[in-house]
């Protein structure tokens, strides 16, 4: 399952359904999760994506674990999952 985050999470425990064979990506203010270190931890068993276009638009670091996606990725993301959540 591909997961969509576009917000910040408070409560790590929605991230408790999370499995090795799914993915999540991070897209609009989504991407201020990737500050937190306690939040990092609990995703470090997914594959785990951040829109590029998202990370410039907000000068943000992210570490090196996490891939940095184009739009073209994001969309492939889609295709390839066969269920899609938004969180």
């Amino acid at each position: 399952m591909l997961f969509i985050c576009n917000k910040i999470i408070e409560n790590n425990l929605q991230l408790n359904c999370l499995q090795k064979t799914d993915a999540i990506i991070f897209i609009e203010d989504g991407v201020y999760n990737l500050l937190k270190q306690d939040f990092i931890k609990s995703i470090d068993n997914v594959n785990c994506y951040a829109l590029s276009n998202d990370i410039a638009a907000r000068q943000i670091d992210i570490a090196e674990t996490f891939t940095l996606a184009s739009y073209p990725d994001f969309v492939n993301l889609c295709i390839e999952h066969e269920k899609i959540c938004q969180i």
